[in-house]
Formats: C-alpha cells, sequence, structure tokens
C-alpha cells in the first residue's frame, strides 16, 4: 500500500530554509538523535527499550543548534510520553569503531549494493557518510567517517532475501562495502563521545 506520512522533520538553516523528510511511522529516538545531532547511531547508548523510544510528533531543529541542546528536547519529549524522567549524559569512552579513510580526491562511486537489513530498505544518494550512516545503523557497526568529497550517486541498503546472507559478519560487510567503493577500512580503538540515556527511577 502506499505510504502515509505521519511524522515530519525539518532543519531550519540560518537563511530560514527548511529540509528534511516524513516518516510514514514515529522516529525511534536514537535515529532523531543521530540524524539531528549528527552523530551517529551508535553514540546513543542505553536499555535498547529507551532508546529505540518512538518519538511523536513533527519536529523542526535550528542547524545551529547544539548537540546537548537537542538532545534536552527529545529527553524532554520522552519524559513526558512516558511520565518519567529521561535523560542524555555525555561520556567519553573507549570503544572499537572501524574508520573510513580520509580521502581529499573529488571521486563519485555509483550503485552501491548491500544486502543488510532484516526488513525494511533504505536508498538515496549524495555523500557517502549519508550511506555510511545508513550501513552503520543496518549493520550495527561503529564507524567513524573521515571521507571528504566522495559523492555516491545511488545506494541501496536492502532487505536481506537470502538465508545465508542472515549469517554475514563485520568483515563481509566491509569488504562487500569495500569492493563496491573502492574504500579501504580498518579498526581503531579511539576515545569518543558517547550519549547515555537513562530514566530517573523517580516519578516526575
Amino acid at each position: 500500500g502506499s505510504l502515509t506520512t505521519q511524522q515530519i522533520l525539518l532543519r531550519q538553516e540560518s537563511n530560514g530554509v527548511l529540509s528534511g523528510y516524513g516518516s510514514g511511522n514515529p522516529v525511534p529516538a536514537n535515529d532523531l538523535a543521530a540524524n539531528f545531532a549528527d552523530l551517529w547511531p551508535w553514540q546513543i547508548e542505553g536499555d535498547s527499550s529507551l532508546v529505540r523510544t518512538p518519538i511523536l510528533g513533527d519536529w523542526v531543529v535550528r542547524s545551529n543548534a547544539m548537540p546537548d541542546q537537542i538532545l534536552a528536547g527529545i529527553g524532554a519529549v520522552i519524559s513526558s510520553q512516558r511520565g518519567q524522567k529521561v535523560t542524555f549524559r555525555l561520556d567519553h569512552a573507549a570503544r572499537n569503531v572501524v574508520v573510513a579513510p580520509r580521502r581529499a580526491r573529488d571521486d563519485s562511486v555509483v550503485n552501491v549494493r548491500i544486502y543488510a537489513k532484516q526488513s525494511g530498505t533504505s536508498s538515496g544518494d549524495g555523500p557517502i557518510g549519508f550511506m555510511l550512516h545508513e550501513f552503520s545503523k543496518a549493520t550495527a557497526i561503529a564507524m567513524l567517517d573521515e571521507i571528504n568529497f566522495v559523492q555516491v550517486h545511488h545506494y541501496v541498503i536492502a532487505e536481506v532475501s537470502d538465508p545465508a546472507l542472515t549469517k554475514q559478519t563485520t568483515d563481509d560487510f566491509l569488504g562487500s562495502l569495500a569492493d563496491q567503493t573502492g574504500l579501504t577500512f580498518h579498526r581503531e580503538r579511539r576515545v569518543v563521545d558517547v550519549w547515555t540515556l537513562s530514566m530517573s527511577p523517580q516519578k516526575q
């Protein structure tokens, strides 16, 4: 059937221009936080039932808003929905990450296809960082993007249709991505910003 837009999420630039997208379903808290606070999905930690809380309502976020301001707003909405105080806490923690290396030349990558998700498909075009965010969400691989000026003409991160593909490892995913983009990925242990979402035991 056709998708009915239930939620609109917009970013307001300094010149007043609005850009964003509509969603057919309420957006989970960690996806909303990652999209608007320029974070990777894996940087939002906490109990899965909490970080995946569906956020109701439409959103307009100023482009110059700081991550802590955006997350405070999201926390306030979750608190209101749950009737219990919810907060984001910033920690600096060591995590194992996969780094997409910096690349200075203006290359183009065409028609990248990754079979990664259990359900659902995402696709698009533009800076490769957009694709890597979707790749990180679909594969649960913690990634950092240091790439400059690389464009993807079209990418698809598609639903897994072959049962054998559900057993893919991190190396399988990264190998497929490397083969299609020409990028070389490497693993590092880095101290990164992690926002932990937690719930107070006390009622508001």
